[in-house]
Order: structure tokens, then sequence, then C-alpha cells
């Protein structure tokens, strides 16, 4: 889902992008699950009473920059990304207020895929491919530029909504397919298989969670990548740049969504405050309009 961060497949791009490794091994694979079960026993332990629902809520600074509109983006980890053997995890944590919005606003947009180019500029396409209560079922196409090419991914998620009670809730997005199509858009455009030596990205998943409060609804993303390794010899040069752009790519996504959700609420607003004229009053401007007068 693009508002779980798969602005992250860019800057795998740009990290792994020097060189061609292997596929994606079992080692890795086992380390990326086992990172991710580790993710899923801390967000079970935020559902617990007296814990920290929000990761905002673990410092009062941050409620209070995301309350005056700012939005906040760090670091999932100490080491970030984390190198496994035949890869790297990347794991990064944003959060943003939504004013005057309610839960259930946000999150009609939030499930509202096929209008996510219109709120995402680089998604091609999004479609929502079944609904089963609170399991979502999606395809989407995202394209971005990578060196001197266009690089898309199309991928297929779930996406799992859960009520977490007191106004709030949470999001578990899982890609269960994702493939990297080269030269996309031009006549040399090919798809490359899954888990490939030269993709850039094996894996992607997102935890969001949101809460209604403060005349507002706040939202954050979670979001986990699994990527080829960067080349040793580039790090030096690579890592710095990436998680500077790690937390741009963040903050743009948040910060989409934000603008798309409180512009569906105000289009919303404005069509149930709009006055309705009495039947008579209707025909009789009906009346007036054909014969050119005015009535106020």
């Amino acid at each position: 889902m693009r508002q779980t961060g798969r602005n992250l497949f860019a800057l795998m791009v740009l990290a792994a992008g020097a060189a061609e490794g292997a596929g994606l091994s079992a080692d890795a694979t086992r380390a990326w699950d086992g990172y991710l079960q580790a993710a899923q026993e801390k967000m079970d332990a935020r559902l617990r009473p007296g814990s920290c629902f929000l990761w905002a809520e673990e410092s009062d600074g941050r409620m209070q920059e995301l309350r005056e509109g700012e939005i906040v983006v760090a670091p999932g980890s100490d080491q970030n990304p984390k190198r496994i053997p035949g890869g790297l995890i990347h794991h990064w944590i944003g959060a943003v207020f939504v004013p005057g919005v309610s839960l259930d606003e946000l999150l009609a947009t939030v499930r509202d895929y096929s209008r996510y180019g219109k709120f995402y500029p680089s998604v091609v396409s999004a479609k929502l491919v079944s609904r089963s209560g609170p399991v979502d079922r999606l395809t989407t196409i995202e394209k971005h530029k990578a060196m001197f090419s266009n690089i898309a991914l199309d991928a297929d998620f779930t996406a799992t909504y859960k009520d977490a009670g007191h106004g709030r809730a949470y999001n578990i997005s899982h890609g269960t397919r994702l493939q990297e199509i080269e030269n996309y858009g031009d006549g040399k455009q090919r798809e490359l298989p899954p888990d490939a030596s030269k993709a850039y990205l094996w894996r992607l998943d997102t935890i969001t969670r949101y809460e209604q409060r403060d005349g507002g609804v706040y939202m954050e993303i979670e979001a986990f990548a699994l990527s080829r390794d960067i080349p040793a010899s580039l790090r030096w040069l690579v890592d710095k740049f990436v998680r500077q752009a790690a937390q741009g790519a963040m903050a743009t996504t948040l910060r989409q969504t934000r603008d798309a959700v409180m512009k569906d609420s105000s289009v919303a607003r404005e069509k149930s405050f709009a006055p309705v004229k009495p039947p008579q009053q209707a025909a009789e401007s009906k009346s007036a309009r054909a014969s050119g007068l005015s009535i106020r």
C-alpha cells in the first residue's frame, strides 16, 4: 500500500543499484521473518493496558510537534539499515496528525485504493482485488526514476485492519508479490521474476497505527523493507544519503496522505451542509430560470 511507505522502493534502487549480487537467500529470508516476528510482538505489547499505543506517545515533545503540524520521522532501530546475511533490513517510522477528521473518515480515504493515483503522483495504478470484512487484497504499480532509467514496482498486498477500541485501530500490510519492471514505459520494458538477483527490493511490510483524539487523528507508519546489500566499497558514500532520502520519502507519504484525508473530509462536509430547497421553491426556481427571472 502506498500510504504504508512504498517510497522506500526508490531508496533501495539508489542504495543497491551499484552492483548485482545473488538472489534472495534462505538465510536472508529467515532473518527477515525473525525481524517481522519481533515487530509483531512489539505491536501486541502496545495493545496491553497501560502501554503506549502510539510510538509518538513515548515522547511528549513528539506529540506537541505533531499537534503543531510537524511530521516526525525517525529510524525504527539503532542499526538502520540492519545488515543480515545476503541483504539489508530497512526500518523507518513516521507520524502525522490530521486535524478536524474522524477515524472513520481517515480510513475511508486510506482504503479508497482506486484513487491512489490522485493522492500519490508516483502511483500508476492501484486496484482493490477483494475485500472480506477487515481484509483487503490489492494490486499496485508504482514508478520511480532510477539512475538513467525508469523502474516500476508491480506488487500485491494483503492489508488487515483491526479495531483496537477506544478510538484506535491499526493495519498490517504484507507484500505477497513484488516484481520490478525494468525500463518501464519504453520498448525495452521487462518484468523481473520475484526475488531475482537483479531486483533491488525483495520484501515490503508495514504496520500503521491510528488514534482519534485531540480533535483529529494521529497516524503513524512503521515500514520494513528487505533489499540487496550495498557494496562495501560504497557504503561510506551511500549510507548517509539513503538515510536522509528515507526520511524525506516517509515524510512525503505522510503529508500526501494527510492532504488527501483533509480534502475528502472538507468535500464531505460541504456536501452535508449544502442548503436543500423545499420542493415548491425548487419548482419555482426552475420556472423562473426558464423565463429569465432570478428568485432570491
